[in-house]
């Protein structure tokens, strides 16, 4: 009853502040795909587990982008249960739990991507079920409960590769907590079964197996650059900042002083589960923060520090409820439900209210030179407060940008465009059937300067727009002749000199 309650108010929570249409970006890329019924896994930018479960979801009534976005809100309140649960598990009191749970429910990068189309929300719930499971298998030592950690494990790869940095922690448990459960005839027996499974992929045809590895493994976007062990001592400090920055932000009240106390308690009392989650956070943590080739500032690399969030999160449910047992002490249980009420509350409604006013902090700090955010612009974006405050009730910037930009094209245009602001132009002409005689081009590299080139169609020249007022985004070097650039609504038309 207690998990389908937690479950319930973070789902709720979650829907109140839900993005009610398409956003930018990926999240409209993830509906495209969902709607076109794609599946592929070629690089470790494919997410097919996601866009397969929201196949489930795109049959709910309303817009289709809704209800993916509502995908990773459930994914996201699955998340925030599986915290309560895992945190019953270490013996916590249900008011530590809770306040566990609060503090991912609320915390900001979980939040926003919880609101948005992102399978970020759902790589945490595979992490949690995962780290779920292994402490059910070390308390029961049932190998029923490792399978299943491995299952689960190997499916949540299928939505996102990320999920693989809790290998190592993983792996090392189980050998430090039970080697010798692994040498019994069912556990024997299992891993000949999962052995045998590899090796009918490992027998196929090799070409297509070696093919499809070999893009995973170097992209774009591929793995491969995140695993070197080449490290830049001062881009890697300035990273392990950010990171430091990061994680304060996402847990702006008395929960952070709770996770540190609860990494203390949970060391003292069950070193070999706070080891598990240490290396966990650990190893993901140091593959990113190494990986200083794409850098925190003016990205959202932030989202791979997600997943030590979630494990946090649960030394936050220790910290408290090592709190709440001192408290216990020293006054009477109607007292001490009004104290773990009044953490609850703090942990729960103060990281709303600080990022409800960050996006005017940062416009402050922003006239004296300093960009907390420095995001791709685009139309109807107020970036500070997109990024800043997860709660995305009420916006429709993307769609008001798409919907007047195609609008505006002239029949038969061409619309040059990065993949921020393009994905939601493809979003309403391939999901709403809009505009079907424009055309959107990308970068052949997503990041890459978009080359924009003269388009020509029955011996006439087409009109060309760019996506964003931000040129820098474009690659004006292959046009040839004059041109004007010339405001239209949203975009710039790129006009002939010739031309009236």
């Amino acid at each position: 009853m207690d998990l389908a309650l937690v479950f319930a108010i973070a789902l709720a929570f979650y829907t109140l502040t839900l993005t009610p249409t398409v956003t930018w970006g990926d999240s409209a890329w993830l509906s495209v795909g969902v709607f076109t019924r794609s599946l592929q896994m070629g690089t470790a930018g494919d997410h097919p587990l996601f866009l397969l479960v929201g196949r489930l979801f795109s049959a709910l009534p309303g817009e289709l982008a809704r209800n993916i976005n509502f995908e990773a809100a459930v994914f996201g309140a699955l998340t925030v249960m599986l915290i309560y649960r895992f945190a019953r598990r270490l013996g916590c009191s249900t008011w530590a739990a809770a306040i566990g749970a609060a503090a991912l429910c609320v915390s900001h990068a979980f939040w926003l991507h919880s609101v948005i189309a992102e399978v970020y929300t759902a790589n945490a719930f595979f992490l949690a079920a995962t780290l779920t499971l292994l402490l059910q298998w070390r308390d029961s030592r049932r190998v029923a409960w490792l399978a299943a950690a491995t299952v689960v494990f190997a499916i949540g790869l299928a939505n996102h590769l990320v999920l693989a940095t809790a290998a190592p922690a993983a792996i090392i448990f189980v050998a430090a907590t039970s080697w010798r459960t692994l040498l019994t005839r069912r556990s024997i027996a299992i891993l000949a079964v999962l052995a045998s499974l590899f090796l009918v992929i490992a027998l196929a045809p090799p070409p297509p197996i070696l093919a499809a590895f070999r893009k995973v493994w170097f992209g774009p976007p591929g793995i491969a650059e995140y695993l070197q062990l080449r490290i830049e001592p001062r881009r890697a400090m300035e990273e392990t900042a950010f990171y430091a920055l990061l994680f304060t932000y996402q847990f702006p009240s008395i929960a952070l002083l709770l996770g540190l106390a609860g990494i203390w308690a949970l060391l003292r009392d069950k070193p070999a589960v706070a080891a598990l989650l240490l290396l966990t956070t650990s190893v993901n943590a140091g593959v990113f923060i190494r990986q200083t080739g794409f850098p925190s500032v003016g990205t959202t690399k932030f989202v791979f520090y997600i997943a030590d969030y979630v494990v946090f999160s649960i030394f936050c449910a220790v910290g408290a409820d090592v709190l709440l047992r001192r408290i216990a002490a020293r006054v009477t249980p109607a007292r001490l439900r009004y104290w773990a009420l009044t953490l609850i509350a703090v942990v729960a409604l103060v990281p709303p209210l600080i990022y409800a006013i960050a996006p005017s902090a940062a416009l402050a700090v922003s006239h004296r030179g300093i960009d907390l955010v420095r995001p791709r612009r685009v139309q109807y974006r107020d970036d500070a407060r997109f990024f800043l405050n997860p709660n995305k009730r009420g916006e429709d910037g993307a769609r008001r940008f798409a919907t007047e930009a195609l609008e505006i094209a002239a029949p038969g245009a061409v619309i040059f465009a990065d993949s921020t602001p393009g994905a939601v132009l493809e979003y309403l002409r391939v999901v709403e059937l809009r505009r079907p005689d424009v055309s959107v081009r990308f970068a052949p590299v997503d990041g890459q300067e978009v080359p924009v080139r003269w388009a020509f169609a029955g011996g006439q020249r087409r009109r060309t727009y760019l996506s964003s007022l931000n040129l820098s985004y474009y690659d004006l070097t292959h046009l040839t002749g004059t041109y004007d650039l010339v405001p239209a609504g949203p975009m710039i038309e790129v006009r002939p000199r010739e031309l009236p």
